[in-house]
Protein backbone atom coordinates (compact mmCIF):
# COMPACT_ATOMS: atom_id res chain seq x y z
CA UNK A 1 0.00 0.00 0.00
CA UNK A 2 2.94 2.44 1.07
CA UNK A 3 4.47 1.79 -2.54
CA UNK A 4 1.08 2.53 -4.68
CA UNK A 5 0.85 5.99 -2.31
CA UNK A 6 4.36 6.76 -3.38
CA UNK A 7 4.32 5.97 -6.63
CA UNK A 8 0.96 8.26 -7.25
CA UNK A 9 2.12 10.56 -5.88
CA UNK A 10 5.14 11.14 -8.16
CA UNK A 11 3.22 10.74 -10.58
CA UNK A 12 0.72 13.89 -9.43
CA UNK A 13 4.30 15.68 -9.09
CA UNK A 14 5.19 15.15 -12.29
CA UNK A 15 1.89 16.62 -13.67
CA UNK A 16 2.21 20.17 -11.85
CA UNK A 17 2.31 22.97 -14.49
CA UNK A 18 3.17 25.24 -12.02
CA UNK A 19 5.90 23.34 -10.36
CA UNK A 20 9.03 25.90 -9.38
CA UNK A 21 11.48 22.48 -10.12
CA UNK A 22 9.84 22.76 -13.79
CA UNK A 23 10.45 26.58 -13.97
CA UNK A 24 13.88 26.11 -12.78
CA UNK A 25 14.89 23.23 -15.12
CA UNK A 26 13.05 24.92 -18.01
CA UNK A 27 15.70 27.83 -17.49
CA UNK A 28 19.19 25.94 -16.85
CA UNK A 29 18.03 23.85 -20.34
CA UNK A 30 17.75 26.70 -22.48
CA UNK A 31 19.59 30.05 -23.50
CA UNK A 32 18.34 32.99 -23.15
CA UNK A 33 17.28 35.24 -26.40
CA UNK A 34 18.01 38.27 -26.68
CA UNK A 35 15.58 40.76 -28.85
CA UNK A 36 15.02 44.42 -29.08
CA UNK A 37 11.39 45.72 -28.32
CA UNK A 38 11.20 46.52 -31.99
CA UNK A 39 11.92 43.11 -33.15
CA UNK A 40 9.58 41.56 -29.74
CA UNK A 41 6.63 43.94 -31.56
CA UNK A 42 6.84 42.59 -34.87
CA UNK A 43 6.32 39.31 -33.18
CA UNK A 44 3.51 39.67 -31.15
CA UNK A 45 1.78 42.11 -33.94
CA UNK A 46 1.47 39.41 -36.48
CA UNK A 47 0.85 36.39 -33.69
CA UNK A 48 -2.37 34.65 -34.19
CA UNK A 49 -3.17 35.70 -30.43
CA UNK A 50 -2.95 39.30 -31.29
CA UNK A 51 -4.77 38.74 -34.47
CA UNK A 52 -7.23 36.21 -33.08
CA UNK A 53 -7.68 38.91 -30.38
CA UNK A 54 -7.25 36.57 -28.10
CA UNK A 55 -4.53 38.92 -26.59
CA UNK A 56 -6.72 41.36 -23.58
CA UNK A 57 -4.59 44.06 -24.50
CA UNK A 58 -3.85 43.95 -28.36
CA UNK A 59 -0.71 44.80 -29.92
CA UNK A 60 -1.00 47.52 -32.41
CA UNK A 61 0.90 50.61 -32.07
CA UNK A 62 4.66 50.68 -31.93
CA UNK A 63 5.40 52.14 -28.41
CA UNK A 64 2.82 50.49 -26.57
CA UNK A 65 3.85 49.03 -23.22
CA UNK A 66 4.31 45.01 -23.50
CA UNK A 67 1.54 43.54 -20.27
CA UNK A 68 2.27 40.43 -18.70
CA UNK A 69 0.14 38.14 -21.18
CA UNK A 70 2.61 39.31 -24.04
CA UNK A 71 5.88 38.36 -22.21
CA UNK A 72 4.66 35.24 -20.67
CA UNK A 73 3.36 34.72 -24.74
CA UNK A 74 7.28 35.68 -25.93
CA UNK A 75 8.98 33.19 -23.75
CA UNK A 76 6.54 30.05 -23.29
CA UNK A 77 5.02 30.22 -26.47
CA UNK A 78 7.46 32.06 -29.27
CA UNK A 79 10.65 31.44 -28.23
CA UNK A 80 10.13 28.43 -24.97
CA UNK A 81 13.17 30.22 -23.53
CA UNK A 82 13.80 32.98 -21.32
CA UNK A 83 13.56 36.60 -23.05
CA UNK A 84 15.73 39.43 -22.72
CA UNK A 85 14.27 42.39 -24.37
CA UNK A 86 16.13 45.63 -24.64
CA UNK A 87 16.00 49.06 -26.38
CA UNK A 88 12.27 49.94 -25.54
CA UNK A 89 10.68 53.04 -26.65
CA UNK A 90 11.51 56.63 -24.30
CA UNK A 91 7.82 57.28 -23.75
CA UNK A 92 7.25 54.01 -21.78
CA UNK A 93 10.51 54.22 -19.75
CA UNK A 94 11.72 56.38 -17.11
CA UNK A 95 12.63 60.62 -17.84
CA UNK A 96 16.55 59.70 -16.67
CA UNK A 97 16.88 56.20 -18.81
CA UNK A 98 19.65 57.33 -21.33
CA UNK A 99 18.77 57.96 -24.94
CA UNK A 100 19.68 55.33 -28.06
CA UNK A 101 21.28 57.48 -30.83
CA UNK A 102 18.03 56.74 -32.56
CA UNK A 103 16.45 59.59 -30.26
CA UNK A 104 12.67 57.15 -29.83
CA UNK A 105 14.60 54.27 -28.04
CA UNK A 106 16.43 54.16 -24.50
CA UNK A 107 19.12 52.07 -23.13
CA UNK A 108 17.30 49.38 -21.10
CA UNK A 109 16.02 45.63 -20.86
CA UNK A 110 14.04 43.36 -19.02
CA UNK A 111 14.56 39.82 -18.26
CA UNK A 112 11.43 37.66 -18.75
CA UNK A 113 10.64 34.24 -17.41
CA UNK A 114 8.49 31.49 -17.66
CA UNK A 115 5.29 31.60 -15.87
CA UNK A 116 6.04 34.84 -14.58
CA UNK A 117 7.36 37.07 -17.27
CA UNK A 118 9.40 40.03 -16.24
CA UNK A 119 11.45 39.52 -13.07
CA UNK A 120 14.02 42.11 -13.15
CA UNK A 121 15.13 45.21 -15.19
CA UNK A 122 18.46 47.17 -16.07
CA UNK A 123 18.89 50.45 -17.61
CA UNK A 124 21.75 52.88 -18.61
CA UNK A 125 21.15 56.27 -16.94
CA UNK A 126 21.59 59.65 -18.63
CA UNK A 127 25.51 61.33 -18.72
CA UNK A 128 26.16 63.93 -16.24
Amino acid sequence: MKGYQRTKSKAKRRKRPNDPSRKIKFTIDNEFVRISYSDAFEILKNSKFNKKKKFNFLIDEWGCDFQSEHERFLVEKHFKSPVIIYDYPSKIKAFYMRLNDDGKTVRAMDVLFPGIGEIIGDLKERKG
